[in-house]
């Protein structure tokens, strides 16, 4: 099955998941306060997560209580090395 590329945002999500020591889940509430200093808002960011788990490049490892809800946590399926290969195969390398 052929993998669908990334959008810029995406692929700026995936980077900070890929960053994460231990291959460590993170919620929305977690990457919001990773991209301050960045305009995205939390809504931008749903949106790419759900995207990314439709691509399954991404997938729910689990819950978080945040106050009195629980949040998604996010975790990578696809390793760095994994999407280089798919960016490679798609421009013919």
């Amino acid at each position: 099955m052929k993998k669908v590329l990334m959008d810029k945002r995406e692929q700026r999500i995936m980077q900070l998941l890929w960053k994460q020591e231990n291959d460590t889940a993170l919620s929305i509430v977690e990457l919001e306060k990773l991209f301050e200093g960045e305009k995205i808002s939390r809504p931008s960011i749903f949106k790419a997560l759900q995207s990314l788990m439709e691509k399954e490049y991404i997938n729910v490892a689990g819950l978080e209580q945040v106050g009195t809800v629980y949040a998604r946590k996010y975790k990578p399926q696809i390793t760095r090395e994994e999407y280089a290969a798919i960016l490679l195969a798609d421009s013919g390398i």
